[in-house]
Order: C-alpha cells, then structure tokens, then sequence
C-alpha cells in the first residue's frame, strides 16, 4: 500500500490542505481508500481508535460492529407439513446467514420455539412470509385445526 496525500480547496490564504489516502490493489483492481480522524480538535487525547473491542468508558470515536460477510453460501429449499401439534420448522444453524418462511397453506400458521401454541405463537397468515436474519435459532410452527404446508428457504 503506497500512501499519498492530494491536495483540497484552500483553507488559509496561500496553504492547501491535504486528503490523506493509500491505494490497495487486489487482483488486478488498484482502489484508492481515503482515512479520516475522528477527534476532538482542542485536545489530542480525544483522538478516536477504531478498534475490535467493546468500547472502554474512557473511549472516544464511533460503536462499529461487524456486518455479514458476503461470500461462500448454501442455500436450500424445505416443505414442511405442519400439524395440530407443535412441529419442526427448521433446526437451529450457527452457519444461518438468513431464513424465510412462506405460509403456503390455507389456515394460519403460529410459529415460535419448541412446545409452541396457538396461544402464545406470532400467526403466519396463509399466503404471507416471515424472514429472519437474526436468530439461528429453531422454528417451530402449529395450526389450529388441519395442516399446513410451510416453505422454508434457508441462507447459510
């Protein structure tokens, strides 16, 4: 990475003021990056570190947290029949990137962890989805009366 500076509008009669930037090539792609400082300008000891830490009480600068990786995925396809009693949706995945689950069937579905109910499970109506890209968890879904046919595309 070769750092360079490029000079901005002037600030102060006869001065410029420098972009500070480093270029970075991968493959065949040069990109240029430009770093800022986040800081307090009357003190040097608020200048902001961005670090792969819970921030300390003492810390300044801004709360980063990691997104998801975009990469290497698998994805797949389930049909469920869910019944009058509680019935596996899906296991839980640590790998799960994102889940969605399609009522396909004709009465409302209620989903939620093992040992759900009518009584206490979120309603998927017929026809509507429900998608989760929080949770690895395992669904469980359960219909009042008949089945239910669920679709379940799972991102992992």
């Amino acid at each position: 990475m070769a750092d360079k500076a490029f000079p901005i509008t002037e600030q102060t009669a006869g001065t410029l003021d420098n972009v500070d930037a480093s270029t970075l090539t991968v493959g065949a792609n040069t990109v240029m990056r430009q770093r800022i400082n986040i800081s307090d300008p009357t003190t040097a000891a608020a200048h902001a570190a961005v670090e792969n830490a819970n921030p300390g009480a003492t810390d300044y600068g801004l709360v980063t947290r990691p997104i998801k990786q975009r990469g290497t995925k698998t994805t797949s396809n389930t049909a469920i029949s869910v019944t009058t009693t509680a019935t596996s949706i899906i296991a839980a995945n640590t790998a799960r990137k994102g889940l969605i689950i399609t009522n396909n069937g004709t009465v409302p579905v209620y989903l939620g962890i093992a040992g759900v109910t009518t009584a206490n499970g979120i309603p998927l109506p017929a026809g509507a989805s429900l998608t989760d890209d929080v949770t690895t968890d395992a669904w469980y879904g359960i219909v009042a009366s008949g089945t239910a046919d669920v679709r379940v595309v799972e991102i992992s």
